[in-house]
């Protein structure tokens, strides 16, 4: 993709995917600090916990047995025993105290720790980072993050948590070990069609949602139009759109594609839209044809991210009635006319 899009948009584009827009712009940021993605997010990383530590790291109870001469908690026999208690005077007893030694303040930890170990984070961040773990010295994270997602569960008490997280997640997601031991690298997450197609995919929906009020935005799911001969349909999977936009007037399905190269060349070397990309968004439109209301007239949208070596894409055509449009959204330029076009795509 092209790697020239401003940080500031780099920035805006993930906030929007979070849904934690407003959250994230008011963090104060110097994106002059950030000159490259992995210092970008690091930055906004670490931002992100000055103002979770001044609202207060996340505690729940945790058990612990300590040889006390005095009963305080639950007492632990099986261990008072063997340890000879009558003798020795002393009890053995279990006892609940809040802890930051929780999961997502390990997944944080265990991001510092690492982001400690980057190559290319500049001093200054690494210097912020050190003064964020001394908030942390109570919480061991001797596992891998991945371990620790894989036990993440956020509830009402710790969802203010929501937004850090994602930051872990992305950060680990985009993290290269290197050849000596404990070092990582970050590759290029725009290069990265799997985690991108997800972003952009998300970005656009949330956009629409806190950007404008004509219509209602939401995913559609539904079956294939087939009929089982023998077995069950069990094995078909169901069609959802990236983005259903609709009104009483009017109703637009977007699919999004994030892709380096989403033309492809036929073999008379001339440039052209992936077949596979035109069948689903017309296979949409085609079953929306069986609804009432403007459903049935549904408006579809093929959108991409604009590549520095592709041209821009702005077609429009009509497919049995119903108006099918091509377009790129050129994330290179300023935010308000990134803002602008996705307005003006949908009226």
């Amino acid at each position: 993709m092209n790697t020239t899009i401003p940080v500031q948009n780099i920035y805006y584009l993930f906030l929007y995917a979070w849904n934690k827009f407003q959250e994230g712009k008011s963090l104060e940021l110097n994106l002059e600090d950030s000159p490259d993605i992995p210092n970008l997010f690091s930055n906004i990383f670490v931002n992100s916990l000055k103002r979770l530590i001044k609202r207060g790291l996340y505690k729940n109870y945790k058990s612990e047995t300590n040889e006390l001469q005095y009963i305080k908690g639950k007492i632990n026999f099986p261990v008072s025993i063997k340890n000879n208690f009558e003798n020795r005077g002393k009890i053995f007893c279990e006892l609940d105290s809040l802890s930051i030694d929780s999961i997502p303040n390990k997944i944080i930890k265990k991001t510092l720790l690492d982001l400690l170990a980057n190559k290319n984070l500049k001093f200054k961040l690494k210097q912020n980072i050190k003064i964020i773990l001394k908030y942390f010295d109570e919480c061991n994270a001797p596992e891998t993050v991945s371990k620790y997602f894989s036990q993440l569960k956020l509830n009402n008490s710790n969802y203010y948590y929501k937004f850090p997280i994602n930051l872990c997640g992305l950060i680990h997601k985009i993290q290269l070990p290197t050849s000596q031991k404990g070092n990582f690298l970050f590759k290029d997450v725009l290069e990265d069609e799997v985690i991108m197609s997800d972003i952009f995919e998300t970005f656009v929906r949330n956009f629409y949602v806190i950007e404008q009020n004509d219509f209602k935005v939401s995913r559609d799911k539904f079956h294939w139009d087939l009929i089982a001969e023998s077995g069950t349909l069990d094995l078909i999977p169901m069609n959802i759109t990236d983005i259903t936009l609709r009104n009483s007037n009017k109703t637009i399905v977007i699919d999004t594609k994030y892709y380096k190269n989403p033309l492809t060349t036929s073999q008379y070397g001339k440039n052209q839209i992936r077949q596979d990309h035109l069948r689903q968004i017309t296979s949409y439109l085609m079953n929306f044809e069986n609804r009432d209301g403007p459903d049935s007239k549904a408006d579809g949208i093929l959108l991409y991210p604009e590549v520095k070596h592709q041209q821009k894409l702005h077609e429009t055509f009509q497919f049995r009635g119903h108006k099918v449009s091509i377009h790129s959204l050129n994330l290179n330029q300023d935010w308000q006319s990134i803002h602008n076009d996705l307005i003006g795509l949908i009226h």
